[in-house]
């Protein structure tokens, strides 16, 4: 595969079979921090994934992609919520200086970089292959992760230094690994990554630390012209989801600035789905009659009001294009795909007039289905694909934006963004649970920490798309999880949301969703205009 296909293929969140190429994430927080296959300038040897770690991280959401390749979640939230971090994926072609790492291989290129230290690791080698890391820490009698924090203030903290003049034993040659190399406690030896629960993982790869445009081979591109670079720099828009984020309040979060007599207040604007997909725009997948001019009212409302507005949230549909409410889930006997806003019943899978493409998915497809008709939600319905993550009708539509990025800039506050929808097993309607929460993924269950932010509001105020769908299910959602007094400090922005047409034959959208505004308003909820709000 060729390093610009690849990046094509990562960047619109497809999946393939990946061969020739290898790479690695990086992070950093100012451009220096990325003209090196690490941070960290003194580095001289880094380890890298090979192609199936680079097959396995496309297709999904940035976030998702980490922690797949096994990065802690508390570790991402303290590089991107607490550092302010940016991730990025550096891919170039495989081979070259880059070996497997086995410990024969690891050996090999340590001695090419520490040249001095070459015959001290070699005389350890085979006690280091024999050996596990515990019983060699355990021989110590201290933590290494406890010394690694302190760094080479600890006498203990094997510089590179230290080993060529110190001890020659395998625990030197160990710490030295360890501290140094940074080969922690869960290498192998054996060329696989491994969990602390002993699964293996995807192969890796050590390679002396390099500056980009150093690395790889020139490439051919599409018009058989040779580009002058070797890799490719692909920007990782890592998202940390909204439950994480909240953990010891680790989020930040601003003081109230509106008050109510003499009481500061804590008023939080909700903006459901406002993604370019759900806009009346030129090439949107599911457009709402009067979206834009929706999300306009919303950023001039947010110019108005913004010193007053606490928290802002976004909430994102975020699906993949195989998903069981899009058309490539799906086929009649002919093999052909439904025609978007098709409405499937039980009986048509229970009589194969409608079947998933993979027979496997059948038994799983019909119970969902089925568990939609008992639940009392809607019939499924099969969507053209929308917000596809990685694409642009997943981006929040531009007045918005601007909007959003001129508040968080001048009140110094973060946009809390809250992704829902990526289960392909469910459709994901509101941003607090999913139609069908599946057992297997918590992120379908009830969002309980996004709900106790809510809570903490004097005032919450709804905008989003669409009025019948997402917007009507999120705020359901939290209505049926709150008492009545909570539910009374809602308030609904009638000329910020507008629904999905009627469907020919099918419901009538418009209507169920003014049915559920006069339900809410009975419920004590207050509808309001962006020009009315704060006003």
């Amino acid at each position: 595969m060729q390093l610009n296909e690849y990046r094509k293929l990562f960047e619109q969140n497809q999946s393939a079979k990946v061969s020739g190429l290898c790479g690695r994430i990086i992070r950093g927080t100012k451009p220096g921090d990325f003209v090196t296959l690490t941070d960290d300038p003194t580095r001289k040897l880094v380890m890298l994934m090979g192609p199936d770690g680079l097959e396995k991280i496309m297709g999904k959401i940035d976030y998702e992609a980490l922690v797949d390749i096994g990065y802690e979640p508390d570790y991402i939230v303290r590089k991107v919520v607490d550092e302010g971090n940016q991730f990025k994926l550096v891919v170039f072609s495989e081979g070259g200086e880059a070996k497997v790492a086995t410990w024969d291989n690891v050996a090999a290129v340590v001695a090419e970089v520490y040249p001095d230290v070459a015959a001290k690791l070699y005389q350890n080698l085979d006690a280091l292959k024999r050996l596990s890391f515990a019983d060699i820490e355990s021989s110590v009698g201290f933590d290494f992760s406890e010394v690694d924090k302190v760094g080479a203030n600890d006498d203990r903290f094997m510089t590179y230094e230290r080993f060529r003049d110190g001890d020659d034993d395998v625990v030197a040659a160990r710490a030295f690994l360890y501290f140094s190399v940074h080969l922690r406690e869960l290498f192998s030896g054996d060329g696989y990554t491994y969990d602390a629960n002993g699964n293996r993982g995807l192969m890796e790869y050590i390679v002396p630390n390099r500056p980009l445009d150093a690395l790889g081979d020139n490439e051919v591109n599409a018009e058989g012209r040779e580009d002058a670079l070797g890799y490719e720099v692909i920007d990782m828009s890592v998202v940390v989801p909204t439950q994480l984020q909240n953990i010891k309040n680790g989020r930040p979060s601003r003081k109230a600035t509106a008050t109510k007599g003499g009481k500061n207040m804590n008023v939080q604007l909700l903006i459901i789905d406002p993604q370019n997909d759900f806009m009346d725009m030129a090439d949107s997948a599911l457009p709402v009659p009067g979206a834009v001019a929706d999300m306009q009212r919303v950023a001039a409302l947010i110019d108005r009001v913004g010193e007053k507005l606490t928290d802002i949230h976004v909430t994102l549909d975020s699906h993949r294009l195989i998903d069981i409410a899009h058309p490539a889930w799906w086929m009649d006997q002919d093999g052909n795909s439904p025609a978007p806003f098709t409405i499937i019943s039980v009986d048509d899978v229970e009589n194969d007039i409608w079947t998933p493409r993979n027979p496997a998915f059948r038994q799983k497809t019909l119970d969902y289905v089925k568990q939609l008709e008992v639940g009392g939600k809607y019939p499924l319905c099969v969507w053209p694909p929308h917000c596809l993550i990685g694409g642009w009708g997943h981006n929040v539509q531009v007045d918005l934006n601007d909007a959003l990025q001129r508040w968080s800039e001048k009140e110094f506050a973060m946009v809390d963004y809250v992704t829902k929808g990526s289960n392909p097993w469910t459709e994901h309607y509101g941003a607090l649970m999913a139609e069908v929460p599946d057992p297997s993924e918590p992120g379908t269950a009830l969002n309980t920490d996004f709900l106790q932010i809510l809570a903490e509001a004097d005032i919450v105020v709804v905008a989003g798309e669409a009025l019948s769908h997402c917007v009507k299910e999120t705020v359901q959602q939290i209505a049926d999880n709150f008492d009545d007094e909570q539910v009374k400090k809602f308030q609904i922005l009638t000329d910020c949301s507008s629904p999905v047409p009627a469907v020919p034959g099918g419901p009538n959208f418009p209507q169920i969703a003014q049915d559920w505004l006069r339900e809410m308003e009975k419920r004590g909820m207050k509808l309001t205009t962006s020009v009315e709000f704060l006003a």
